[in-house]
């Protein structure tokens, strides 16, 4: 029995939402390989995602593997599951960048990966949320995005549970580490805050968003331009002013749809095709 194998086909079962079948060959696997600690982690994934989560806790706990930093962020999503939110913060710790986290925010790539620092502020801040501390949630949330401003479930927190003011909401984007060509996620936050300081500007970060190139070069997103409801209420207003003045004006006659139109045309001309089989209005094949 090949672990590589096993490996493969465990991640390939996570992929295809067979999970019971994924933690039947991961338990194959640490078996095979003696309880390796990368293969007690695959376990444990397996378990977190087959929504046995007090289970894969306590594997990672008999197997003395909290002091890795991914270890103990699986087991803290296990645990905020199952709304075991202290127990939760006191495996995450008190929100000091430790060695470990320190060195993945120096590895990570930004734009292709979230930083593992902001996930686990992120998990910190819905803890504390749960909690009703929303003091030390929206500091965690606001450190998730300082770490990485792709974090986007803690911008998503702050803006959908209304924890800060329109001010603070406009000053954390402006302190936050955009790259010049991430300009897009910055426009997008902004369009998700509140609109009272943004009436004479909204409109022009639109456009921008609209107007912004994609990776190839192209500006792909300005091809559809953003419209509102309010903008096919005031396109649906403007065409019934328009047919009330018509009528004021003394033009009875229905504007006909196209098809229709040209049907009543041939109709009259007597041309093949028309309503009344082709010959015109009150002729007859003879």
């Amino acid at each position: 029995m090949d672990p590589n194998q096993l490996r493969s086909l465990v991640q390939d079962c996570i992929a295809k939402h067979l999970y019971s079948t994924a933690v039947f060959f991961a338990d194959k696997l640490v078996t095979l390989t003696q309880y390796a600690p990368g293969d007690v982690y695959l376990v444990a994934q397996t378990y977190f995602v087959s929504r046995q989560h007090r289970r894969a806790v306590m594997l990672l706990k008999n197997h003395g593997l909290m002091e890795d930093v991914r270890f103990r962020y699986l087991a803290a999503k296990c645990l905020a599951e199952v709304e075991e939110w202290d127990e939760c913060l006191t495996l995450l710790g008190d929100g000091e960048l430790d060695d470990d986290l320190q060195d993945a925010q120096q590895q990570r790539q930004p734009g292709l990966d979230v930083s593992t620092y902001a996930a686990v502020c992120l998990l910190r801040g819905k803890a504390f949320e749960a909690l009703d501390n929303r003091q030390r949630a929206i500091a965690c949330f606001t450190s998730a995005l300082h770490a990485d401003p792709f974090c986007q479930e803690a911008f998503a927190a702050l803006a959908e549970h209304h924890m800060l003011t329109n001010n603070e909401e406009l000053a954390l984007l402006d302190s936050l580490p955009f790259r010049p060509q991430d300009r897009w996620l910055a426009l997008l936050y902004r369009a998700k805050c509140k609109k009272y300081l943004q009436h004479e500007s909204m409109d022009a970060q639109l456009q921008e968003l609209q107007q912004q190139p994609n990776s190839s070069g192209s500006d792909a997103m300005a091809t559809e331009p953003i419209s509102t409801p309010a903008d096919s209420s005031l396109q649906d207003t403007t065409s019934h002013q328009q047919q009330q003045q018509q009528q004021q004006a003394g033009l009875e006659t229905p504007v006909l749809p196209q098809p229709a139109a040209a049907a009543a045309a041939a109709a009259v001309r007597g041309v093949p095709g028309s309503p009344s089989g082709g010959y015109g209005l009150g002729s007859n094949a003879d």
